[in-house]
């Protein structure tokens, strides 16, 4: 698959963060972070795979993700 330097997607402009690096803002844990963009919660347009076990995440998706989840709880 293709690295975030050489990914041509839009969400490759800016910066790309590890599992961890996201729960950490967000505020959950990496297993959580896992399950969501297994679930879909995390679109995959936000999501890129390098590499076997590597995973990495537009830091775009931080908002957008956000305003979704308290869209959800009625906020």
């Amino acid at each position: 698959m293709s690295s975030p330097e050489s990914s041509s997607a839009s969400p490759a402009q800016g910066e790309w963060l590890s599992p961890a690096e996201w729960a950490a803002k967000v505020g959950v844990s990496r297993a959580s972070v896992y399950r969501y963009i297994a679930e879909g919660d995390i679109p995959q347009t936000f999501v890129i795979y390098a590499g076997r076990r590597r995973i990495r995440l537009a830091a775009a998706s931080l908002p957008y993700c956000l305003a979704l989840w308290r869209s959800r709880r009625g906020e």
